[in-house]
């Protein structure tokens, strides 16, 4: 069974990875998430410490990448903070996941504000080629609404002041 776990987590790791293009079945990227969201609520950060820096080294490949990777961030907070998650685990567990969250709180603020400073720039970025700047503002775009979700997620962790 720990075998097959790896295996899951690696390959939905990969599916980020390859950051499965935009064409390709959202539903291949939905169900990546949520594997990697269901997973590290059972195994963070006791047996899976690496997981943040790993979705760091995956988010930083692309905006495609990244928005998955913002996805996971942000699916994971909202799960942690809702009220099905204070039934769903047991209480020694969720006291857990929320101390080491509040404790990444800076990592995951920095990621999210690195890349919506990289959208901001993307879009304002003059461009003599209307097309080209067309095609790369849609991934600009949904990389930023992405990472204001996650960031809407960790207000649920911390005061905004500290974010």
């Amino acid at each position: 069974a720990t075998s097959e776990k790896e295996e899951l987590k690696g390959t939905a790791l990969e599916v980020l990875e390859s950051g499965v293009r935009p064409n390709d079945a959202r539903f291949i990227q939905t169900k990546a998430v949520a594997i990697i969201v269901e997973i590290a609520k059972r195994e963070w950060p006791q047996l899976w410490e690496g997981l943040f820096p790993r979705l760091e080294e995956i988010a930083v490949r692309g905006m495609i990448q990244a928005s998955l990777v913002m996805h996971v961030l942000h699916d994971f907070c909202e799960d942690c903070t809702n009220s099905e998650f204070n039934s769903a685990l047991p209480p020694r567990r969720r006291t857990e996941i929320l101390t080491e969250l509040r404790r990444s709180l800076d990592q995951v603020a920095r990621l999210c504000f690195k890349f919506l400073e990289s959208c901001f720039g993307l879009i304002i970025a003059p461009s003599t080629d209307e097309a080209q700047w067309q095609q790369s503002v849609g991934p600009a775009l949904s990389l930023a609404e992405s990472t204001l979700g996650c960031l809407e997620s960790l207000n649920d962790l911390c005061p905004v002041q500290t974010l």
